[in-house]
């Protein structure tokens, strides 16, 4: 997968955590490419709010001050 500069740290994570992580070797994996989004529409990309305390943060990142550890499932 060639990332260059059009993924973002977030869909690379969701890339890894699909490809290496959760599916089982031979897994089939369709991408769909077309400006009609299909019947289940196209998800948007998370935001984060300029004053957010989370902002710059990465998800993923162990450190215990990270602030998105602070959060519960339904936030």
């Amino acid at each position: 997968m060639d990332c260059g500069n059009n993924l973002s740290p977030v869909q690379i994570y969701h890339y890894r955590y699909c490809r290496k992580e959760r599916l089982p070797s031979g897994t089939t994996v369709e991408i769909y490419e077309d400006d009609d989004p299909g019947p289940l529409g196209k998800p948007e990309a998370a935001h984060i709010d300029t004053d957010s305390p989370n902002k710059g943060w990465d998800p993923t990142d162990p450190d215990v001050a990270n602030p998105w550890h602070q959060l519960s499932d339904d936030e």
